[in-house]
This record gives C-alpha cells, sequence and structure tokens, in this order.
C-alpha cells in the first residue's frame, strides 16, 4: 500500500532507535500513522465479531478490505487487524493473524529466536516459524503501541494455555486462495503529516529503548553476578551502557574487563570507540592499536584506525591501516577506497 511506503520514507530517525529491532520500529511508525489518522475501534451492535466468530449459524464472516477500512477510519477487531497485517507486510515485515475466541490480534515477526535480539522478554513474545514475534491489540490503535503490546501479550499466554489460539500466517493464505480482484478507485489515502507523526513515534520508540536497556542490564548483571569474570557479559554491558548514554558506566565496565584480562581485544575496541565519539582522536589510536596488539586478524580494528589517521590528518597511516582491514576483509575495499578518495 502507498500509505505504509510513504509513512516509513517520511519516517524521522531517531538515536534512541539504534539498537531497536527495525520489525518494531517499522510497526511503531505504522501505528503511529493510522493512530494520527484517526483510526479507531468501533464495534458492529447487529453483527459483532465476538459473536459472529463463535456462532455456527454464521458459517463465515466477512472482513473489510484494508484500504475500505482506512477510508472509514474504523473497523472491528478483525478489520483493524487485517489492515494493520497488511500495512506491515507492504513495508516487508512478516506478519500473521492471531485468532482468539471471539477476538482478533495480530503479530508480526521481529526475525530472531534470540529475546536479547528483539530486547523484549521472551514471555512478551510468540514463538512462530523459528523465531520470535511481536503480539498487538489492534483494537488500541489510538492509544501508545506498548500498551497493546502488554494487552496482547497476556491474551496469548492466557488463550494458548488453553490451546485456544489459532495462528493465521497471511503468507501461507496467499498460496491458498487467490487475491481479491478490487475495482479501482481515485479515492487515496492522506498520509499524517511527519512532524505530526514523530511526536508519538518520537515518545513509543524512547520507551522501547528503555525497556531494552533495563531487559540487556538485568541480563548481563545476571551472568556477571554468576560469574565476575565473564568478560563477554562485561564487555556487552558496557555498549549497552555506550549505547544509553551512559558514557563513565561504559568506560568502568571496560575498565573492569582490563583489570582481568589486560589483553582483551574487545575492551581496547571499545574503548578506542569511546575516545573516538570524544574527539580525542590520539587517544582512540592508541587504544585501537591495543586492540590489534590483542588481535591482529580483527580487520574491524585496523579500519577504526584508518579512520583516526584520517582525523589526525595522516593519510600514510590511513593507507597503511587500511591496507591491513581490506587483506583481511576484502568487502571492506569499496569503504575504504571512499575515505581515501
Amino acid at each position: 500500500m502507498e500509505y505504509s511506503r510513504e509513512v516509513v520514507r517520511t519516517a524521522r530517525s531517531e538515536a534512541s532507535a539504534g539498537g531497536l529491532n527495525p520489525s518494531l520500529v517499522t510497526a511503531q511508525h505504522l501505528w503511529d500513522a493510522l493512530s494520527e489518522s484517526g483510526v479507531k475501534f468501533i464495534t458492529n451492535p447487529n453483527n459483532p465479531y465476538e459473536t459472529v466468530s463463535e456462532d455456527p449459524s454464521f458459517p463465515v464472516d466477512y472482513t473489510q478490505f484494508p484500504r475500505d477500512t482506512l477510508k472509514l477510519k474504523s473497523g472491528q477487531c478483525d478489520d483493524l487487524s487485517t489492515l494493520l497485517a497488511a500495512l506491515l507486510e507492504s513495508s516487508r515485515v512478516r506478519s500473521a493473524l492471531l485468532d482468539f475466541p471471539g477476538h482478533m490480534a495480530l503479530m508480526f515477526d521481529t526475525e530472531t529466536d534470540d529475546p536479547l535480539e528483539v530486547g523484549l522478554p521472551a514471555e512478551d513474545l510468540v514463538p512462530h516459524d523459528g523465531t520470535y514475534w511481536v503480539p498487538v491489540e489492534a483494537t488500541m490503535v489510538g492509544r501508545p503501541l506498548n500498551e497493546a503490546v502488554r494487552k496482547a501479550a497476556y491474551a496469548y499466554r492466557t488463550e494458548d494455555a488453553k490451546g485456544a489460539v489459532k495462528v493465521i500466517d497471511a503468507r501461507r493464505a496467499w498460496a491458498a486462495f487467490e487475491p481479491a480482484t478490487l475495482p479501482r478507485t481515485e479515492w487515496a489515502p492522506e498520509v499524517p503529516a511527519a512532524e505530526e507523526r514523530h511526536k508519538r513515534s518520537k515518545t513509543g520508540l524512547a520507551f522501547w529503548a528503555k525497556e531494552r536497556y533495563r531487559f540487556l542490564k538485568a541480563h548481563f548483571q545476571e551472568l556477571i553476578k554468576k560469574n565476575p569474570q565473564d568478560l563477554e557479559a562485561l564487555n556487552e554491558l558496557g555498549v549497552l551502557e555506550h549505547e544509553a548514554g551512559n558514557k563513565g558506566d561504559a568506560r568502568k565496565r571496560f575498565g573492569q574487563v582490563l583489570a582481568i584480562d589486560n589483553g582483551d581485544a574487545s575492551a581496547w575496541n571499545n574503548l578506542g570507540t569511546l575516545e573516538f565519539l570524544a574527539g580525542d582522536f590520539a587517544a582512540a589510536e592508541a587504544d585501537y592499536l591495543k586492540a590489534t596488539g590483542a588481535d591482529p586478524a580483527d580487520p574491524e580494528a585496523w579500519l577504526n584506525l584508518t579512520r583516526c589517521a584520517l582525523k589526525l590528518m595522516n593519510p600514510e597511516k590511513a593507507k597503511q591501516y587500511s591496507a591491513k582491514a581490506v587483506s583481511l576483509d576484502p568487502g571492506l575495499a569499496p569503504a575504504v577506497e571512499t575515505w581515501l578518495k
């Protein structure tokens, strides 16, 4: 749908969204666009979904086409779930419907089987087809997305425990049913102004960033509690603190790693990045050199040294460092060539 493509194309990036799951970010932008468009849940008193879906005298229930729901700016649970699923699919985010007794919601694929990469606990997600999916209560459009996710996650846990959830996978349905042929229309949905959408998305993405930070920090702290010398967990926690803007805490964690193992390449590389971002390129170069001394086969460390040399106005060093990086990873050649021009 052109609506979803325009929403994604004009969505403003947020620094807080840097570590978030891409599917979650896309869903947030689409959700906020629908909310800003004024789309809302309205039940049909003459033919409510909860009655139709459970009454054997209604063997078939018809849902609105997504463009009709968008035009009417209202619909029942199945209409809204279908609309959001269609918008996600057209934005290259796989979606599926969740058919509960008397109700319908949806979920979207995070494309990962690791809750840490999603940034949410496994109990708030739906395992499906080898990955974790985020459930969404579509009738709550207009309210924050996190509230819709929390409600849908609770509903899924409750109904799944009874064996009462049916997953309707849109892409599998495409293989089983012929696509509907809709008449041409001159009507086109108006996409809300980017500025108004941004106000909603900024708040929503900041919420997910805080949730991710809390979840991952608790995870790494638990690992460190079990093993205070878990260098990987200490490094990961340092990176997390850096992403959250806690530079002092990040430096502290990397320092803890080096106190245990002064030859840890990851810690030196991470410290170098802190110095580089702070504008101290000489200190960054010194740290990156220690990283390459600990692990000479890491092309990223040599690439980081190239960046430092360029900042320090030393093209000869930049050529030496970049040559080493490319020898270890030929795929870096295009980026290096651009930098050295």
